[in-house]
C-alpha cells in the first residue's frame, strides 16, 4: 500500500520530464492563465499569506490531493505577477512524517537542515527542473514549496 501511496504521488506531485513546472501550471503564468488552467478551482485566497519585502504575492490558491495527503495549493507570484512558487500546504500536519518519507521515496535522500524556524528538507528534481523544499514546524506548519531548478549559467541561475 506504501508503494502504491508513493507512485499516485510521485504521478501527482512531479511534472513531465520536458518541462519545469507543477501539475496544471507553468512557471511564468499570469494569475489569469492558472484559474484557466485549474479549471475555476484557483481563487483568491480569503487571508493571503504576507512575506517580507511584499514578494512574492500570494494571489490564488485551490484545494489538491494526491494518494492519502491533502494540501490548499498556494499560488505565488513575483512583482510581474507572474508565477514563481507553488506551496502545498499540508492539511492534516501530523502526516508530514509520512509526506517527508514519500518525497524521499520518490527523489532520494534530502539535504537537511534545522533552524529556529523549523526543519528543512531540500531535493533537487534536476529530471522535471524543480527544486523542492518541505518545511516542517511540529504542531505549526507543513508544506512543501515547488519552484524552478536554475542550473549554473542558466538566465537566473549562478
Amino acid at each position: 500500500m506504501l508503494r502504491l501511496s508513493g507512485l499516485v504521488c510521485a504521478m501527482l506531485l512531479g511534472s513531465s520530464a520536458a518541462q519545469a513546472d507543477w501539475q496544471y501550471t507553468r512557471w511564468g503564468m499570469t494569475e489569469q492563465e492558472v484559474v484557466a488552467a485549474s479549471e475555476g478551482q484557483a481563487r483568491k485566497p480569503k487571508r493571503p499569506d504576507t512575506y517580507e519585502g511584499g514578494s512574492p504575492l500570494h494571489l490564488l490558491e485551490a484545494p489538491y490531493k494526491t494518494g492519502d495527503f491533502a494540501f490548499v495549493a498556494k499560488f505565488n507570484f513575483d512583482r510581474f505577477r507572474r508565477l514563481e512558487t507553488v506551496k502545498l500546504q499540508l492539511r492534516n500536519i501530523h502526516s508530514c512524517p509520512a509526506l517527508q518519507g514519500t518525497l524521499s521515496n520518490i527523489y532520494g535522500p534530502p539535504k537537511v537542515s534545522t533552524t529556529s524556524l523549523g526543519r528543512f528538507a531540500k531535493w533537487w528534481d534536476s529530471d522535471n527542473g524543480n527544486v523542492l523544499i518541505l518545511s516542517d514546524y511540529p504542531g505549526m506548519w507543513c508544506y512543501v514549496q515547488y519552484s524552478v531548478y536554475k542550473r549554473p549559467g542558466e538566465k537566473g541561475g549562478l
